[in-house]
């Protein structure tokens, strides 16, 4: 009996001993499938936080998921680290977190580029206090569009969301160069706005308040994206684009777009490609003999390398305005084709 017993704790160790020589993976068991212990909060101020949680050994990874309702949450980040930290936060408001494990077939008895997730772990409330001196929940977004109005003046048109303890909003405005912003809306009493003061050739930065009629107010929320206005002056002094042949435009000086004009094909249509994978943001205007350069859209390419225009008016003139919106100084090859 016990030579029985001897031959197969002999033949087990055997076995194991193989698996660990060959490195063999490990194989994924619902006891592996586990949120990381200890997920919590260890910093919060008014804009900002860090979860934290333990190490655990066996997951690759972790997955961070943000909530604003505890419904639906959004992947927010992929990490390694045991620590994640989150700045876009606003005073007053609550927020939801989940920290997920990973589990990637490279390290585990998974095909390839396949993987697991935990999807058990618990939710982390965070209520993010008020800024010293603000007592008014602050508005989560500010959007920004640019439009014109019928005789092709520049507009920008706010929106933002509804606080409900608010009852205005006061809208400030700052232009590229000035020192500090200034009041243009006093008191608004919808969650929109648009603003018919802008001047061709600037940029505008945004920041709305919530105020309530005790005189409470929240901190600004800032505009989310930035308003380029381009000069109807710089169109005289636009490149001309000739089908089929590439032109490489650098820029280096300053923050103003590149102008291009072109003249569409008999079918009226054009597409510009690009040597390599672009982030613009492209304006196409008509020409007009009576008036400036009218706008006709706007379009932004995210890690792309073409833009296609249809609808064109054949053998008319029209004008690109290109902007950078990752850089400053930058270089494209661009080819006009038909």
């Amino acid at each position: 009996m016990k030579k029985h017993f001897f031959i197969s704790l002999f033949f087990s160790i055997f076995i194991l001993s193989l698996n660990i020589i060959s490195c063999s993976p490990v194989l994924i068991t619902p006891s592996y499938v586990k949120a990381p212990d200890n997920a919590k909060v260890s910093e919060l101020t008014f804009n900002s936080l860090k979860l934290t949680w333990d190490l655990y050994k066996e997951a690759s990874g972790y997955m961070v998921y943000k909530s604003y309702d505890n419904k639906n949450f959004y992947f927010v980040r992929g990490t390694e680290s045991v620590f994640f930290e989150d700045t876009s936060i606003s005073p007053g408001h609550t927020y939801y977190y989940k920290v997920e494990s990973a589990f990637y077939g490279s390290n585990y008895d998974m095909a390839e580029g396949k993987a697991l997730y935990s999807h058990k772990a618990k939710t982390i409330t965070v209520n993010v206090p008020f800024k010293d001196g603000y007592e008014l929940i602050s508005p989560l977004y500010l959007c920004t569009e640019l439009t014109s109005d019928e005789n092709n003046k520049p507009q920008v048109l706010l929106f933002w969301d509804r606080v409900s303890s608010a009852s205005y909003y006061k809208l400030l405005r700052q232009a590229y160069g000035e020192e500090e912003a200034s009041v243009i809306a006093a008191k608004i009493e919808g969650t929109d706005y648009t603003d018919s003061t802008v001047e061709y050739g600037n940029y505008y930065y945004y920041t709305i308040e919530a105020w309530d009629n005790s005189g409470k107010h929240s901190l600004g929320t800032l505009s989310s994206i930035r308003i380029i206005l381009t000069s109807n002056t710089s169109f005289s002094n636009a490149f001309n684009l000739e089908y089929g042949k590439q032109i490489t435009y650098e820029r280096d000086d300053d923050k103003t777009p590149a102008y291009f004009s072109f003249i569409a094909n008999a079918q009226g249509k054009a597409a510009l490609y690009f040597s390599s994978y672009q982030d613009l943001e492209i304006q196409l205007y008509k020409d007009s003999d009576s008036t400036a350069p009218v706008h006709i859209k706007t379009e932004t390419l995210i890690h792309q390398n073409r833009i296609d225009f249809t609808d064109l008016t054949a053998s008319q003139k029209y004008y690109i305005r290109i902007f950078n919106l990752l850089k400053d100084d930058y270089s494209i090859d661009l080819t006009l084709q038909e």
